[in-house]
């Protein structure tokens, strides 16, 4: 309040600006909530999964580094897609991309 009480001119006002600072970390939340559970699907495709887990992880962290986007990614890639990458384990994203989507053709 003391940093905006400028910009909080009546009490819609500031209705509105409390909505959207608690709306924004809320959603974030519930960003990170689906990314902490979120494995790939059995018919789903890597490039359908990297996608959603990309859009999941700049929702809940838009800061993210490759590093934590690539524990994501690792952790709930297929299986077996799994098995080929762990031998070789990819260090970025674009990487991980190349090698599961060669994987995944193999398969």
């Amino acid at each position: 309040f003391e940093n905006h009480e400028a910009a909080l001119t009546s009490w819609d006002a500031c209705v509105t600006e409390l909505k959207r600072a608690f709306m924004n970390q809320h959603r974030r939340q519930r960003a990170e909530d689906l990314l902490q559970a979120r494995t790939q699907g059995p018919n789903e495709t890597v490039t359908s999964f990297v996608e959603d887990i990309l859009r999941l992880s700049s929702r809940a962290d838009p800061q993210a580094t490759d590093e934590k986007k690539l524990r994501f990614l690792m952790r709930g890639v297929k299986s077996e897609i799994f098995g080929g990458l762990i031998r070789n384990p990819p260090t970025t994203v674009e990487e991980f991309v190349a090698e599961a989507t060669n994987i995944e053709r193999a398969l």
